[in-house]
């Protein structure tokens, strides 16, 4: 709920957000200013962002946890606008696209700050080859996370619209799922 009250956070003419935590017996009350200082950009993106970092519905990507997603979202030129841009019209998202790259450079990061590289087969390669890396800790390949994009951008849809009455839900189909399962 924090998420998507960061995301509404301009939308919705808040000043302040605060949170509550806890139960009954143990109850805590707390300003969560978080939102005032992403600035707006940011707070637009913050669903998608959490929905590609992993969340109850999308899977998150292996080995990399949320310290480490935020500081490679810190490094990653570009991240916040390809975020906002996707979060407005997901339709923008293909293979070949400049987001996906962006994305792609997003991935690297979390995996290998330093490699340098850009596309995630790449530095599959070099970090496996390198000795750096193994198999099971190196990025996902374009193919893998081009889909878990998909679902995270078809979540951030649904979230994105949590104040409407009437939400407009996309086929499942276009987004990664088939059947009621991940392809």
């Amino acid at each position: 709920m924090v998420i998507l009250a960061i995301h509404r956070f301009a939308s919705l003419g808040l000043y302040e957000l605060w949170v509550c935590l806890g139960t009954e017996k143990r109850f805590v009350t707390f300003p969560f200013i978080l939102a005032a200082q992403l600035g707006p950009s940011r707070c637009i993106s913050r669903s998608l962002f959490h929905a590609v970092t992993g969340c109850d519905t999308v899977s998150h990507i292996l080995g990399c946890v949320r310290k480490t997603a935020w500081s490679a979202w810190q490094s990653t030129t570009g991240l916040t606008s390809t975020l906002v841009a996707l979060s407005s019209d997901p339709q923008q998202l293909s293979l070949q696209s400049e987001h996906m790259q962006t994305l792609e450079r997003f991935v690297v990061v979390m995996y290998s700050k330093g490699c340098g590289l850009s596309r995630v087969n790449e530095s599959r390669l070099r970090l496996f080859t390198s000795g750096k890396k193994t198999l099971e800790a190196l990025p996902p390949t374009q193919a893998a996370l081009y889909q878990h994009i998909h679902r995270s951008v078809l979540q951030a849809i649904i979230w994105n619209q949590a104040t409407s009455v009437l939400m407009d839900i996309p086929d499942f189909k276009d987004w990664g799922w088939h059947n009621g399962q991940q392809w």
